[in-house]
This record gives C-alpha cells, structure tokens and sequence, in this order.
C-alpha cells in the first residue's frame, strides 16, 4: 500500500514536470534538480517511516549536494557532506540498536483493521496504526499475541475481552512519534521489557500480582513517544 502511494506520487510529479516543460513554464527552474530532489526526499521520508537513519540522512546529504550553492555550503560538497551523513548514521545505528527488536511472527497473516472494530477469537492480531486517532477492540477467546505498530497517530487497543490462552500471552509495541494506549483487564500480571529512544511508558492501575495469574508480557520498543498501560 505505501510503495503504491510512493509510486504515485513520484509518476504524479514526473507528469506535472514533463507538461510544464513542454510549456516553456519551467524555463528558469532546474527541472532535473527539483526530479532527483523529489525522489531523495521520498526516500528520506520513507526513512523516517522505518527509524533507518541511513535512508534519512544520506538522501539528505544529497540534497545538501544539489543545492551547495544556494545552501552556501560549497565548502563541505561533496565528499565531506557525505561521509558526514553516512558516520552519522552509523553512529546513530550503534546508539539505537538495542532500541529495534528484529520481531518474527511465523505463519500468521496480517489482519485488516478499520476505527472501532472487533477482531473475534485470534490467537495473533496485528495493528498498524498511522495518523489520526484509531480506536482497536479486541475479543478472543485463545488469545496468544499481538504485534502493534504507531507511526503518527494515537493509538488505543482495548484487550478486556481477551482471554489468554496458556499461562501468558506476549505483545509487541513499535511506537514510533506517537501515543499507543493499551487497555487491560485487571487480573492480568503485567511483565514489561522497554526500550525508550527519547519516548517514555507509563502504567496506571495494578495489575494482578498472584502466582496463578494470567501474565501479559508486553516488549515496548518506543522512538520518540508515548506508550501508555491501563489497568481497567
């Protein structure tokens, strides 16, 4: 779906440059300049999207490469601009690693979500939330794990009808720029691992500390955000 909706932009802003060329509009605008740009800034974009520093700053350095003069920054293009950008984000690579968990869900599809809907009795749910506000109810009755993405949005997953299946049941946060509230029922045991990249996690309530509890372990990876539990 997004590389569609890259591709269409990029198919859209090469039409748009071809026509009014043919027209004589563009006469004193570097039209190769403002292409390769476009495409280096989707790509950086893109980057974003995925927390790869490399995707983010090397572009961006191309950038500055384009424009040096009009930027002013002639002194330091190409080759120092450059390499700047890729020790950038290598050293960025280093200092985040432990903030990216390489998670694998084996034999499971994806499920489509809409705002405040319910997914009945899956043992995996998966949510991707992106921009606006999403509201996401869950009913299982072999409830097993859920893996949740947040990129620019405020994201609220509700689990109170969700029952574990076996003694626990794991979930997975990606937070990226944004606010993830997950809603739980009161008699779970809750077991947090976090990684926080300048974002933080909160815990309101208690959850239930008895042996022969439920437990909910929740792995939060968390760039840049928010990550709210509620204990209901």
């Amino acid at each position: 779906m997004k590389k569609n909706i890259t591709i269409g932009i990029f198919l859209i802003v090469i039409a748009f440059l071809m026509v009014v060329s043919k027209l004589g509009l563009l006469q004193n605008l570097p039209v190769f300049k403002i292409l390769f740009t476009v495409i280096l800034g989707i790509i950086a974009i893109k980057g974003i999207f995925n927390f790869k520093f490399a995707e983010i700053f090397i572009p961006l350095a191309l950038i500055g490469c384009i424009f040096d003069r009009e930027l002013g920054i002639t002194a330091i293009t190409p080759w120092i601009l450059i390499i700047a950008s890729i020790l950038i984000s290598i050293g960025l690579d280093m200092i985040f690693k432990d903030f990216r968990y390489k998670i694998k869900m084996n034999g499971n599809k994806e499920s489509s979500f809409s705002d405040d809907t319910t997914e009945n009795n899956d043992r995996v749910v998966f949510v991707n939330c992106s921009f606006g506000t999403t509201n996401k109810y869950v009913n299982s009755d072999s409830f097993k794990r859920a893996k949740i993405k947040n990129k620019f949005a405020s994201c609220n997953v509700y689990f109170d009808n969700a029952f574990i299946a076996g003694k626990s049941a794991d979930i997975y946060v990606n937070n990226s720029f944004g606010e993830t509230t997950l809603h739980f029922p009161s008699d779970w045991k809750l077991n947090v691992k976090k990684s926080n990249a300048f974002g933080n996690l909160t815990v309101n309530g208690n959850s239930n500390m008895s042996d022969d509890a439920k437990i909910i372990n929740v792995y939060a990876e968390n760039s840049f955000g928010t990550v709210v539990i509620n204990f209901d």
